[in-house]
């Protein structure tokens, strides 16, 4: 008989980033009474087009700390019943978890325990 086990950690951050903008009306030029916005039309209640001067940008970066731990435990045995007659058996059962961050459709599968057989 052979029993053994293996405890794995993935450690991988995921690192993404947001962008937006700042569109805020404001007076550019009080002489001329210019607007940031301009040229703006709306249909059914929606803006679809607008003019827009001196638009600031921002960019950030999101990190998400991602951890994933795999415990996994197997047995294996083999039992020689005759000369002709022997018999394999082979079980384990892995236990993943991860943090939040890892817990993504696909990313962390938890695995019933698996078993075979043979005889020869």
């Amino acid at each position: 008989m052979t029993v053994d086990g293996l405890f794995t950690r993935l450690h991988a951050p995921t690192v993404g980033y947001h962008q937006s903008f700042y569109v805020e009306d404001s007076i550019l030029d009080e002489d001329t009474g210019q607007h940031r916005w301009s040229d703006v039309s709306i249909r059914d209640h929606w803006v679809d087009g607008m003019t827009i001067a001196e638009l600031v940008p921002e960019i950030s970066t999101i990190t998400e700390h991602r951890v994933v731990d795999t415990t996994q435990f197997g047995w294996n045995g083999a039992w020689q019943a005759t000369d002709r007659l022997h018999f394999n058996f082979d079980a384990y059962r892995p236990r993943p978890s991860a943090t939040p961050a890892a817990r993504t459709p696909g990313s962390c599968r938890a695995s019933r325990a698996a078993t075979s057989a043979a005889w020869t």
